[in-house]
């Protein structure tokens, strides 16, 4: 070193026992005194460049008094050649400081694929605060775009550990936390988005890991089967009401036939008329009930029945239909039974009736005795009335309620 101008020799640079400077020029010029040494460099030597602090350590600062103190660096930190205690050595957010010893990182290593991570390079995002040693996946619950963005997930998200983005918790499955995900149990549905599964209902079939309630046939069937047992009940009333009505309306008839029956074996000879053949009045319904056998006896001589047309439909029919005696018209169908009986009692108003009708002897004509006569249709606007509706018995007795509106007369 040259401390004077106009030196004709340099003098030796004098030896500093804390090996704090050092009469070396790093810059080649000349120097008038001792220099620092620089930092992270132990000047043993003055006439010699420093030696650096070797990797993994770090030097603390020489002191006035004592040699430097050399220390190993800390997990987190790097310490590449030459370290020391004055800069921070603390691993910068985004890198990590790993090594096989963790104070042997020489430099920071970026996070997540060197800074180049997306969910499709990357299996998982990590996370790297400052002074991160090894690098570690985002946190479950959480998603990390960055290393050094950490972003909570909401409800109804699911995050597993190393997400870079949230996602909905799928289908299938429920997320009480955006960190937990479970499987759908069974007798469960969870749609997209489930914080808890959604209990389904009685009738709905839903199996583990369900989406939605599942269909099935058990309420239909059930439903077909109920409105089939209410027809079936409803029918079975109808039938047995309607039979016991039928079964009524048969004693009735046998009663009402038996009690004329009885009045017809009775020998009363009383007429059913009174007065001379010009003035011919009925009796009252009581007077008859209570005092007089009922009796008609009825002929026709050469009865016949003529179309407006002229076509003659009916002729020379005689016969005689006696009081207390069942009688039956019978023939083929188209016989005439019917047009007959409509000419007999004087409802055939389609034509033109010839012949005689005697009622106990006497010519007459039945349309003079409504009160005490009762003429039943075998069809009513074209519909039979007893085909299908009635027994045979039934409808015999049927036949009779012309007779059994005689005894009707006296209630």
């Amino acid at each position: 070193m040259c401390p004077w101008p106009r030196m004709s020799l340099p003098r030796m640079c004098p030896v500093d026992p804390t090996f704090g400077t050092t009469c070396f020029s790093m810059t080649g010029g000349g120097l008038q005194g001792p220099q620092p040494c620089p930092a992270g460099l132990v000047c043993a030597v003055p006439y010699m460049p420093g030696t650096a602090a070797p990797p993994g350590v770090k030097l603390l600062g020489p002191p006035s008094t004592a040699p430097p103190v050399f220390k190993e660096c800390v997990p987190g930190d790097y310490c590449s050649l030459g370290a020391h205690d004055g800069p921070d050595l603390t691993c910068p957010e985004g890198t990590h400081c790993s090594a096989a010893s963790s104070s042997m990182a020489l430099t920071p290593l970026p996070c997540n694929n060197l800074g180049q991570c997306n969910s499709s390079s990357c299996p998982s995002a990590s996370y790297c605060p400052a002074g991160t040693e090894n690098e570690a996946p985002c946190q479950a619950g959480f998603y990390c775009e960055t290393p050094v963005n950490k972003l909570p997930c909401g409800l109804s998200q699911w995050c597993p550990e190393g997400s870079i983005s949230w996602q909905v918790c799928p289908s299938g499955s429920y997320c009480p936390t955006p960190g937990q995900r479970f499987t759908c149990p069974s007798g469960s549905y969870c749609p997209d988005g489930s914080i808890e599964p959604s209990s389904c209902s009685v009738l709905a079939i839903c199996p583990e890991g369900s989406t939605k309630p599942g269909g099935n046939f058990l309420g239909p069937m059930l439903a077909i089967v109920a409105v089939i047992v209410i027809v079936a009940i409803f029918k079975l009333v109808n039938w047995y009401v309607e039979k016991r009505r039928m079964k009524r309306v048969e004693m009735e008839s046998m009663i009402k036939y038996k009690a004329m029956d009885d009045m017809s074996s009775r020998d009363l000879d009383a007429p059913l008329l009174s007065g001379d053949e010009n003035d011919i009045s009925v009796n009252s319904g009581a007077q008859l009930f209570a005092n007089v056998r009922q009796v008609i006896d009825i002929e026709f001589k050469s009865l016949g029945l003529t179309l407006e047309g002229g076509r003659s439909v009916l002729s020379g029919v005689d016969g005689a239909v006696y009081s207390g005696r069942l009688t039956a018209v019978m023939g083929p169908s188209g016989a005439g039974k019917t047009t007959f009986l409509t000419t007999l009692v004087g409802r055939a108003f389609y034509g033109k009736p010839s012949g005689s009708i005697l009622i106990n002897g006497r010519e007459d004509s039945l349309t003079n005795y409504k009160k005490i006569c009762g003429f039943v249709p075998q069809e009513v606007r074209g519909r039979n009335m007893y085909r299908h509706c009635c027994k045979i018995k039934t409808n015999i007795f049927r036949v009779f309620a012309a007779s059994i509106r005689i005894l009707c007369l006296g209630r």
